[in-house]
């Protein structure tokens, strides 16, 4: 008969530590979620991962959507509701040469976030073209506007500079 009691009780206590962790991981999981959304900070692995490590180094490209779809399944809320729909946006740079299409999408893309951090930055992959495209605008004229401020800040690029219809996103 002690037996069986011994196995309950430490069925008991087993099942008692289970829960203290999945509370601890939820704190921990509401803290992380509160670092993210009130400092604006990438998730920690995102962080992790692109540290150097015994002299290599990762880079993870990341859209912000991605750090918000990921903290909208852990609170199990959603913050930022948004909708898509046709608008305009401005494309910086397409091409589909095989070798070194996807890796300049993302210097582009770099390079158009350092100089517009306000101004969502898609790159896109449509198969077998990479393209990089800035905004999220409602009308020509607002995206136009952008399209200026691009070619002046690169002339060079002046030629692959284009408005393009698209499906975009607003809030809702």
């Amino acid at each position: 008969m002690s037996q069986k009691y011994l196995f309950v009780l430490g069925y008991v206590f087993i099942f008692a530590l289970s829960i203290q962790a999945a509370d601890n991981l939820a704190k921990d999981s509401t803290q992380f979620i509160q670092d993210s959304t009130l400092h604006k900070t990438p998730p920690k692995i995102f962080t992790a991962l692109a540290d150097s490590l015994e002299g290599g180094k990762v880079t993870i490209y990341q859209d912000q959507r991605l750090i918000n779809i990921i903290s909208t399944k852990i609170s199990g809320t959603s913050t930022i509701e948004t909708a898509e729909i046709q608008g305009y946006r401005v494309q910086v740079f397409s091409s589909n040469a095989p070798k070194t299409a996807k890796a300049e999408a993302f210097k582009i893309e770099k390079e158009m976030q350092a100089q517009f951090p306000d101004i969502p930055t898609y790159v896109i992959y449509n198969p077998p073209f990479w393209k990089v495209r800035l905004g999220n605008f409602r009308n020509q004229d607002e995206s136009n506007l952008l399209r200026q401020e691009i070619i002046n800040k690169f002339p060079t690029i002046q030629g692959d500079v284009y408005i393009v219809r698209d499906l975009i996103q607003i809030l809702k």
